[in-house]
C-alpha cells in the first residue's frame, strides 16, 4: 500500500469518527431543551398560583433555551470525498491514483477542520446555555427561598 493511500485512510477515519460524535453533541442539545422546557412550564405554573417571585429563574432558562436553538441551527457537517470532484477528475483521466489520494486527502483534512470548527462553536453554545441554565435553578432556589422564609404566604 503507498503512503498516500495509507494518510487517505487514516484521515477518512478521522473524519468518520468526527461525524459520529456529532450525533453525541445534539443529544446533548435535546437533553437540555427537555429539561428547560420542564423547567418553564414547572415555575411559570408555580408562579402563576403562588407569587411572581419563584419565577425568577425563568429568564436564564428562557435564554438557555434560545442559546440551545442557536447551538441546534449548526449542523452542516462536510463529508468526503467530494463526489462531484472525483467524477470530474475521473472523467478527465488526469488523475493517477497517488494524485488521486493526495488530492482526496486535503479534502479531507480541508472537512475535517471545517467540521471542528463548527463542532467548537455548538460545544461553546451548548456550555453558554448550560451555564444560563444553572443561573435559572440558582435563582429559583433563591424565590422559593424568599418565598418560604421572607414573605407571608
Amino acid at each position: 500500500m503507498s503512503n498516500g493511500k495509507e494518510y487517505y485512510l487514516i484521515a477518512k477515519e478521522r473524519l468518520v469518527k468526527q461525524l459520529e460524535n456529532v450525533d453525541m453533541y445534539n443529544s446533548k442539545v435535546n437533553t437540555l431543551l427537555i429539561t428547560c422546557g420542564v423547567l418553564i412550564a414547572f415555575l411559570g405554573e408555580i408562579a402563576s398560583r403562588k407569587g411572581l417571585i419563584l419565577a425568577l429563574g425563568l429568564l436564564p432558562i428562557i435564554i438557555a433555551v434560545c442559546i440551545l436553538l442557536w447551538a441546534y441551527r449548526i449542523g452542516e457537517w462536510q463529508d468526503t470525498p467530494n463526489p462531484k470532484y472525483i467524477y470530474s477528475e475521473l472523467e478527465k483521466l488526469t488523475l493517477e491514483m497517488e494524485g488521486f489520494y493526495k488530492v482526496a486527502t486535503q479534502d479531507i483534512v480541508e472537512c475535517y477542520q471545517k467540521n471542528n470548527e463548527d463542532i467548537d462553536r455548538k460545544v461553546k453554545r451548548i456550555n453558554l446555555s448550560s451555564l444560563f441554565l444553572m443561573l435559572g435553578i440558582f435563582f429559583s432556589i433563591i424565590g422559593l427561598v424568599i418565598y418560604l422564609f421572607l414573605l407571608d404566604p
